[in-house]
């Protein structure tokens, strides 16, 4: 199998797991492994992120327009700077750290099952009705630690921040929003971090085929996890981890 082939595969599952909650760097961890890939896992990886990002641009850009329209950036954009600062924080502390997590395929069953519980535990959310522009500073930084949790391989970035977003309050739309807008804060500065730190591998053709693909399956992630929103599947995902954590714990002792 080329390394073009592989790429191509890892971006599709990077587009399909990026904002669905069951965590792409889980699952980009599991295929990196199964397809021997030699480039760096971080380095390949926040590259397919930046196709993903973009889907978020086009696909939130009625909502954001509807937004910063009645209400000014200035209170939104704090509190997406306080939000994106635990993960901050942690990518450039830990990121040696976590180059070594990203390796331990044997840790991603644990992983899995936290984002289980944390899906699952969604699911006895009642919805409130905090809209994004509302929240308060305390309540932005909490929902940021959910994110630096997320850093972790098999734990999702919009699982965690959307479920720490329903049980501070916030109405689903706000809570997929706000945490849509971490996201990109949070994969443009990996990208940067990335780049300074790894010579740049995103001008082969290869890794832009892949960020174009990763475009494109985000893009359906994210219609697909706004409709699981609206409703209320979203712990479905929770269940699809569970079993995915009982598999890899099995195949790891018996297999």
């Amino acid at each position: 199998m080329s390394e073009t082939v592989k790429i191509i595969i890892l971006a599709i599952v990077q587009g399909l797991t990026e904002f669905l909650p069951i965590s792409s760097s889980g699952h980009i961890t599991i295929f990196y492994h199964l397809l021997n890939l030699e480039e760096p896992i971080l380095s390949l990886q926040v590259y397919l992120h930046l196709g993903t990002s973009l889907a978020v641009l086009l696909f939130l850009y009625r909502e954001l327009k509807e937004v910063l329209t009645k209400n000014s950036i200035l209170p939104i954009l704090k509190m997406v700077i306080i939000g994106s600062i635990p993960a901050g924080m942690v990518g450039i502390f830990f990121k040696d750290f976590l180059e070594t997590i990203f390796h331990l395929e044997g840790l991603l069953p644990l992983f899995f099952l936290i984002n289980s519980i944390i899906l699952i535990s969604s699911y006895f959310i009642q919805e409130k009705n905090i809209q994004m522009v509302n929240i308060k500073p305390i309540k932005a930084l909490l929902i940021g630690i959910f994110q630096a949790l997320a850093i972790l391989p098999g734990i999702s970035r919009s699982g965690s921040t959307i479920s720490g977003g329903l049980l501070l309050g916030l109405k689903r739309k706000e809570a997929l929003l706000f945490s849509l807008l971490l996201s990109i804060v949070a994969i443009w500065g990996g990208s940067l971090l990335e780049i300074m730190t790894e010579p740049p591998i995103f001008l082969k053709p290869s890794i832009i085929a892949g960020v174009i693909i990763s475009f494109v399956t985000g893009y359906f992630s994210l219609w697909l996890i706004k409709k699981a929103l609206d409703n209320n599947y979203f712990y479905l995902f929770g269940i699809y981890t569970l079993f995915l954590s009982v598999f890899l714990w099995i195949k790891a002792l018996f297999i």
